[in-house]
Formats: C-alpha cells, structure tokens, sequence
C-alpha cells in the first residue's frame, strides 16, 4: 500500500510518498497548482506498483486543492479529503516538534492516513461543494441586497415618509414601480390620477384600490419630505440592483434545487429543513 500526503497550497502543492511499512518511496517534493504540475504528480504516480492500493490524502484548505481533487477524480485516482484541525492534533501528537512546515506536512499527512478509516472522496462530495458554494453565494448576495433595502428606506424617510404606510411593504412590484417612475415626491404629485393608476397596475395581481392611490398621491402633495437630483439617481439605482439581485438569487436556488434533486440527500427529511 501506497500512503500519498500533499500539503495544499495556493501556488504549489508538497508531496510525500512512503508504503504502510515506513518505507520512503519519495522523499517530499514540490509540485506546482498547474496543468504542468498536475502532470509531474501523475507521472510519478503512475510509475507506482499498479498492484498495490494508492491512499491519498490532503487537507481542507478552501478552494486551492479543488483543481487538484479533480484532477484526481478525472484520472481514478481516489482521495480522502482530511480535516485541517484532525491533522494538527495529529502532527502535535506524534512529534515532538514545533516546526510546522509544507514538507513536513505532507510527511505527516501521509502517516495519519495508516491511522485512520479512509474514506474515498465520492462524486456526491463534488455537488456537497458546489452546494456550499451556491448557497454561500446566494447569502452574499440576500446581505447585499438588504444592504440596498435599507437605503432605500432611509431615503425615503427623509424625501416621502408617508410613503411606506400605504402598502405592506415597499419592495413589493408596485410600490417599487411607482418609486422607479416616480422617485420624489414632487413627482407623483403632478401626475393624473387615473391614467398612472391604471399604468402602474397593469399586470399586477392582487387589489389595491384606487382610493388608496389617490390618497397615495395627496400624500405627495402635502409630504414633509423633500427630494433632490441625488436622492433620486440613488433611489432609482438601488432600486435597479434590488431587481437585478432578485432575479439573480432566484436563478442560484433554481440551480441550488436542480443538484439538491439529484440526489437523495437526508438532511431534507429532518422536520422543517428544506432545500
């Protein structure tokens, strides 16, 4: 058997080779996180006995060993992924050493994988990353947009603060349609009632009378609220990005749902966890 420790890095990766007999088949060496890099391991790994089993294992380390693991995966080569504080207990526990350093890691990457139940890397893992990343991403991007939220609300206290008070929320289609056509106050003021009533409602489900947008536009006209050429650029913009962000997070949970259905994944059978 074959005990393969690669210490992951952003640039270069280190690699230690040994049998599960302490025998040093390759003293550590560096090997950089490129295709030409990638190929320098494979040759070395292949001038291994194809009799005997390959173990390799690396650390956690973010995304830097992510080409690496599929590099791997595309060549059938199979990994286990190690974690980052196991390994640190493990360097701590078997030497007396301080000195912490890539070669060394992998020396003792390699060891640790005699010691412990190897679990291969599976395909399924593959999608377990890019569900974390997605549904990472799709948090980002709910913070930023709360972030845009809470400006426009801030600008709206200060140029149409009654504006709030006629609908449940102002982020809804039409109060956001009515903002980005009508950004001050002033603005909605002059408008004719009955024809913007009916523009803004076009292809809107859902009541909202008409009263309460006439009284929606007497609020304008009587507002204690003041706009100016800033407050609107801002308010339009933001309002713009808070469009774009919905379409975005809706497209990243329709892609997070479409892996989530491939897949029999148990954590959606515990009572109020969905996808």
């Amino acid at each position: 058997m074959y005990l393969i420790g690669i210490d992951i890095s952003k640039f270069k990766h280190d690699c230690f080779i040994a049998t599960e007999t302490g025998e040093v088949i390759h003293e550590s060496f560096s090997f950089n996180n490129d295709s030409y890099g990638f190929s320098q391991l494979l040759v070395i790994l292949h001038l291994l006995d194809p009799t005997k089993e390959k173990r390799i294992g690396m650390e956690a380390t973010g995304h830097y060993g992510n080409n690496l693991m599929r590099f791997l995966h595309d060549n059938k080569f199979s990994f286990m992924v190690l974690n980052p504080y196991l390994t640190e207990k493990y360097r701590k526990a078997t030497s007396l050493r301080k000195t912490k350093t890539d070669k060394i890691d992998a020396r003792i990457i390699s060891r640790m994988l005699l010691s412990i139940d190897y679990q291969a890397y599976s395909s399924k893992s593959y999608h377990i990353s890019s569900l974390k990343s997605l549904t990472r991403f799709r948090f980002r991007m709910i913070e930023a947009r709360t972030k845009l939220k809470m400006r426009v609300q801030n600008i709206l206290d200060l140029t149409f603060p009654e504006f709030s008070k006629y609908f449940s929320t102002i982020f809804g289609i039409l109060p956001m349609r009515i903002l980005s056509n009508y950004p001050a106050p002033e603005k909605l003021a002059q408008v004719d009632v009955l024809s913007v009533y009916e523009k803004v409602k076009e292809g809107i489900r859902g009541s909202y009378s008409f009263q309460k947008f006439s009284n929606l536009i007497n609020e304008a006209k009587n507002t204690i609220g003041k706009s100016n050429e800033n407050y609107e650029f801002e308010l339009v913009s933001s309002l713009r990005l808070i469009n774009d962000y919905n379409d975005e997070i809706e497209k990243t949970e329709t892609q997070i749902e479409t892996i989530m259905n491939q897949y029999n994944f148990k954590i959606l059978t515990i009572p109020g966890i969905g996808i």
